[in-house]
């Protein structure tokens, strides 16, 4: 993963070396004699703003033909590169005895030769212009092509240069902090890639990649404080939630429960983790409450198909199950079934209206529903087989019974003995 995004970066940003800003060069002062030429500069910029490049550059290669400058050169040679034109070979040409003028002029060059696979004219050219001109972005260019060439440890030494020679304006540089943390976690150097991201952080704040990069090392190397500070940092940046509901799920690992649900709901994020939440608190009334509320605002039926089966469990829990319980979870199953509902909910109150003999037809239907969403679930299986033992239909139950037979874990649970139990004392009966 480290690698990929150094690759990238590689890519994205040998052009941040090269010139200090992306406008253009005008070595001229505007006065009414020059109206015509300032219009062309003005028309060649403009063209180029617009994405039409090839046009602007030739208007910068007319200008040039007419003003002999090395700003026009410039111009024209940047746009032919950044953009992979034609006339590069002869501009190169026509830049060559400008590069102890220009230093923008000589790092197009090396760029130049990049783009032709030639990375030791780049690298001589760029050795030549390091000596007389400490700019960092000499260092960071030359850092690239090392690193293009697989030579990491050198790269990362110019790269080091190169925040040595970063101007105090210029510094944190986010583009150069990157390359020097991924150098440093290609070479092994985890502690050290670390430190260069949280001392950008310390000096500028987040950014989005720097911080990206900076959670997953937390995350691999297990400080899950400083990863739940960077993830909100995160969410602050991005407003995207996804980094609360990452650290709702690193409080859960920790068994942070509270805290957890707190922020969840603060936040109003993930509300079928917050219900996993109530349960780890044991706050089902909160739960069943909730389920209620968030019901009533959304219409959404998934909420009260948990709410009923909240209040069926709590009424079981509590060994109070009678016609009242009954009657007022049947109803919440009545309005909430419908047509997407699902294996879960199904089976559940399929189940329910089997063993307490208030619709066993009904529920031996919603149970086979389920199971046509998941046929090999054998707590679905063991539910049709029990709505099939209370129609008396021994043989039927009992072929079904043996689906599950296979798990031992499963038919050692107290339910599923005394299914087994019932079933086959019903053949029994029916052989005698």
């Amino acid at each position: 993963m480290y690698r990929y995004i150094f690759l990238a970066l590689l890519l994205v940003n040998f052009s941040a070396c090269v010139v200090k800003t992306s406008s253009f060069s005008s070595p001229y002062v505007l006065d009414t004699k020059q109206q015509s030429l300032d219009f062309k500069l003005l028309e060649a910029i403009t063209y180029n703003e617009m994405g039409e490049a090839l046009k602007s550059r030739d208007m910068f290669l007319e200008l040039l033909a007419e003003y002999k400058d090395k700003k026009l050169i410039e111009n024209a040679f940047m746009i032919s590169i950044f953009n992979n034109l034609d006339k590069k070979d002869e501009l190169y040409e026509l830049a060559k005895p400008y590069f102890d003028q220009s230093p923008d002029l000589v790092r197009l060059g090396v760029l130049y030769h990049i783009q032709k696979q030639d990375t030791k004219s780049a690298e001589k050219l760029l050795k030549e212009l390091i000596l007389r001109d400490k700019d960092f972005r000499n260092y960071e260019l030359l850092g690239d092509i090392y690193a293009q060439n697989r030579q990491f440890a050198i790269s990362l030494q110019n790269y080091y240069l190169a925040k040595k020679y970063l101007k105090e304006e210029l510094d944190p540089n986010e583009n150069l902090s990157l390359k020097i943390a991924n150098n440093e976690l290609i070479l092994g150097q985890k502690q050290n890639a670390k430190k260069e991201l949280e001392s950008f952080v310390s000096k500028a704040g987040c950014s989005l990649k720097i911080c990206s990069l900076l959670a997953n090392m937390y995350n691999e190397l297990g400080e899950k404080e400083k990863l739940q500070n960077l993830l909100f940092k995160l969410y602050k940046l991005t407003q995207n939630k996804v980094y609360l509901d990452n650290s709702v799920r690193l409080l859960y690992q920790d068994k942070k429960y509270q805290e957890a649900l707190n922020l969840t709901l603060a936040y109003k994020l993930d509300e079928n983790f917050a219900f996993s939440l109530f349960s780890a608190l044991k706050k089902d009334q909160e739960a069943y409450r909730f389920a209620l509320k968030l019901y009533a605002k959304t219409k959404n039926k998934r909420f009260l198909l948990i709410a009923a089966t909240i209040e069926f469990e709590l009424a079981l829990k509590a060994k109070k199950v009678d016609e009242k319980v009954l009657k007022s979870v049947i109803a919440k199953f009545e309005e909430g079934i419908d047509e997407t509902s699902e294996a879960l909910f199904l089976n559940y109150y399929g189940y329910l209206l089997i063993d307490y003999d208030k619709d066993i037809q009904k529920g031996i239907e919603l149970v086979q529903r389920a199971l046509k969403l998941e046929n090999n679930n054998l707590f679905f299986i063991d539910s049709l087989a029990w709505g099939y033992y209370k129609q008396n239909q021994c043989q039927k139950a009992w072929e079904l019974i043996l689906k599950t037979m296979h798990d031992k874990e499963f038919i050692d649970s107290a339910e599923s003995k005394a299914h087994i139990k019932a079933i086959q004392k019903c053949l029994q009966e029916e052989k005698k």
